[in-house]
């Protein structure tokens, strides 16, 4: 990890480690969603990438809940 840059957390009894339930799922080995995505949307030349994905994805929440 060190070569990394990344500095290990502190132990914490509370923490779980995933390996144990890892082998218990079956994942597929591909996944598509699509058909789920919204359309692609064009900012503009506004550098506003954060805001601009974050109203869209309100949005579409909004209308998940309307719909």
């Amino acid at each position: 990890m060190s070569r990394l840059g990344c500095i290990r957390d502190k132990f914490d009894e509370r923490d779980y480690l995933m390996r144990p339930y890892l082998p218990v799922v079956k994942l597929p080995k591909k996944v598509d969603y699509t058909k789920e995505m919204s359309p692609v949307r064009n900012q503009g030349e506004e550098g506003v990438c954060v805001g601009f994905a974050t109203a869209c994805g309100m949005k579409e929440y909004q209308e998940i809940l309307d719909y």
